[in-house]
């Protein structure tokens, strides 16, 4: 059994699960991501935030997650326009 490739499938599942849907914005999204993976959002002066962090792990899982997100959202794209095909190839990306 191959974790690294378990983890992979898990990824892209969440991924899926929190692809953007018609009303809920990007930022929110992406927070949710972000939040998904451990993100920390450090607070200064006057309760304002400038960033996130993450540690190497978290940020690489972030960007697994962002990209399996923007495969979704094409192959959905291609699903209601009929382009099957297509569809097939963008996820199949997220597996090679």
């Amino acid at each position: 059994m191959n974790t690294e490739e378990d983890e992979f499938r898990r990824i892209e599942a969440e991924a899926k699960r929190q692809t953007p849907c018609k009303g809920t914005s990007m930022k929110e999204k992406t927070k949710e991501m972000a939040d998904a993976v451990g993100a920390v959002y450090p607070t200064l002066f006057l309760g304002r935030h400038d960033g996130v962090l993450f540690t190497e792990t978290e940020l690489e899982t972030f960007v697994e997650l962002v990209a399996a997100a923007e495969r979704e959202a094409c192959a959905k794209e291609c699903d209601e326009a009929r382009a099957a095909r297509l569809a097939e190839q963008i996820r199949a990306r997220g597996q090679a």
